[in-house]
């Protein structure tokens, strides 16, 4: 509460009093459950990492969202933020619902905040790709308005029903909720947050505005305040476990202290798995998924986003595709020719591992020789944008974007930073969702300590198959552990064990220390060199 009221006196100094009684509708904060209650985890011993992104078009843009930014890490100081915006300016619904392929699912993050203009069917269509290809929680925002008609509007939804389904009111009445209610995306009513400060503060719409559309210094306060509401609520829903929800599952698998883990096979039923470590390890640990390497698999390719135009921040191509597998490369297209008023532009498609790829033109659908690249006609921006801006092609203007994927084909486990944090790696991400084979190999898999599966859409879950072990016989090796290095007795069965130690490899005396279990330390010596020899035993 300390931390709420600082920043709060922070907004109240410029000159900014937000509503001190709104309430979120508790169904609508229910839907960021998972978000929420990852949040309040944060403490002093555990340090969750939050991916946040902020898209949408040129609103996003405006400097609300970096105050929501900050207001978070004031409010949960022991959360490990990963914040981004990647709104593109004057894109609404119809291009989000494919940039989004590119620029935010790759990224599988926990929050997305969502404002977007278009139509319901394309809305629809965007909620349906951030909601069901992550397992992020998705804060869709509802319209600011931009005149004082609209502060007097009618909102309820069922006087609505059969009116003028282009007017502002029934977008943000009945379009977008029933996008959201069919998608399980929270509503934020930051419609009806903003006309409630109007009647609180005497405001009219045009006084909260910079131009027709987007918000002014007071207007940028506003917009966080309606979105923080949410974000950091005076009554937040009950907490839920955020690892063992549908999408999100954690799996600690047994470790035997005496035995020498070696090959962990499990099924996952999922599109994304990562792995959490809890100490150094020397070698590295290998791992397939369906019987090959995650390198290998063409599914988990996917496409970034594409060089902006000239004088713009839109990608040149809103969208490709491909109709055949994909190899890790980077794409080139290069320029032919323009025709007199850019509409038709002649090009060659050019792949850093494929190689040429064939050409073709913006006036036509097309798919290149290997089938690895599909560009079509309406994805082309570049003729429109030379256009906008009156200005001719750049020389040697190219445009490129990269076949990627996410994940590892093998690993080496590391201890966390600090006390609270997490040491962890995605092994493999962007599957199709389904049930998944995971064969792990190598001596360190002692040092993961689970397995986090991610699945968008249906029930997550990891099931062991079956697990390769070997006795472990005595011995004495260094290990990390609680922020320091010691030595470590290590071994099955440690009966009758008796412990030498020497510095000089004449003077032998009994190492003192407890020897009953793997996880008891020997204490550390001061000595630069230092000699044991293990006695006794069966």
């Amino acid at each position: 509460m300390l931390l709420l009221g600082v920043a709060s006196f922070r907004l109240l100094a410029q000159g900014f009093q937000p509503l001190p009684d709104f309430q979120p509708d508790p169904v609508q904060l229910g839907r960021l459950s998972r978000t929420l209650s990852l949040l309040r985890s944060a403490n002093p011993t555990n340090h969750p990492v939050v991916r946040v992104i902020f898209y949408g078009q040129s609103i996003t843009i405006y400097p609300w969202w970096q105050e929501v930014s900050d207001r978070l890490k004031a409010a949960y100081p022991h959360a490990r933020f990963e914040i981004q915006n990647l709104a593109i300016s004057g894109f609404i619904a119809d291009r989000l619902m494919y940039t989004c392929e590119q620029d935010v699912v790759p990224l599988q993050p926990d929050l997305i905040l969502l404002h977007a203009y278009g139509y319901e069917a394309e809305m629809g269509r965007l909620l349906e790709r951030l909601r069901w290809q992550t397992t992020a929680d998705v804060l869709v925002q509802m319209d600011h308005p931009l005149t004082d008609g609209e502060l007097a509007e009618v909102s309820n939804a069922e006087q609505l029903m059969g009116t003028n389904p282009l007017s502002w009111a029934y977008r943000n009445y009945v379009a977008i909720p029933r996008q959201a209610e069919r998608t399980g995306c929270c509503v934020a009513a930051v419609r009806d947050y903003w006309k409630s400060y109007c009647r609180a503060r005497g405001r009219t719409a045009g006084q909260l505005l910079a131009d027709a559309t987007h918000p002014n210094e007071e207007g940028n306060h506003l917009m966080a305040a309606a979105v923080l509401a949410y974000l950091i609520p005076a009554t937040p829903p009950p907490d839920v476990d955020p690892w063992a929800t549908d999408g999100v599952r954690a799996w600690t698998w047994r470790r035997d202290p005496s035995r020498l883990l070696q090959r962990l096979v499990v099924d996952f039923t999922g599109s994304r798995l990562d792995a959490v470590t809890d100490a150094e390890a020397a070698e590295s640990i290998r791992l397939t998924v369906d019987g090959g390497k995650p390198s290998e698999l063409a599914s988990i390719r996917s496409f970034g986003r594409t060089t902006p135009v000239p004088g713009q921040p839109w990608p040149a191509l809103t969208s490709v595709d491909s109709v055949a597998p994909r190899l890790a490369e980077t794409w080139t297209v290069s320029i032919l020719g323009l025709s007199e008023n850019n509409s038709r532009i002649e090009f060659r498609v050019d792949g850093s591992k494929t190689g040429f790829d064939g050409v073709g033109t913006s006036q036509t659908h097309f798919v290149s020789n290997s089938g690895r690249v599909v560009i079509p006609i309406w994805s082309w921006l570049l003729g429109y944008a030379l256009n906008s801006a009156g200005i001719g092609l750049p020389k040697d203007y190219r445009i490129e974007w990269k076949s990627d994927w996410v994940g590892v084909d093998e690993f080496r486990p590391r201890a966390p930073r600090g006390v609270g944090d997490e040491a962890t790696v995605t092994l493999v991400s962007g599957l199709p969702d389904g049930v998944h084979r995971l064969v792990l190999e190598g001596a360190s898999l002692a040092s993961v300590r689970s397995l986090r599966v991610f699945r968008p859409r249906g029930l997550a879950s990891v099931v062991e198959i079956s697990r390769e072990e070997t006795p472990i016989r005595p011995s004495v090796g260094w290990r990390y552990r609680l922020g320091g290095w010691g030595f470590e007795l290590r071994g099955s069965d440690l009966a009758g064990v008796e412990v030498e130690s020497s510095t000089n490899l004449v003077d032998w005396l009994p190492f003192a220390g407890s020897r009953q279990h793997i996880s008891n330390w020997l204490p550390e010596m001061q000595e630069e060199v230092r000699y044991f020899r293990i006695r006794g035993g069966r």
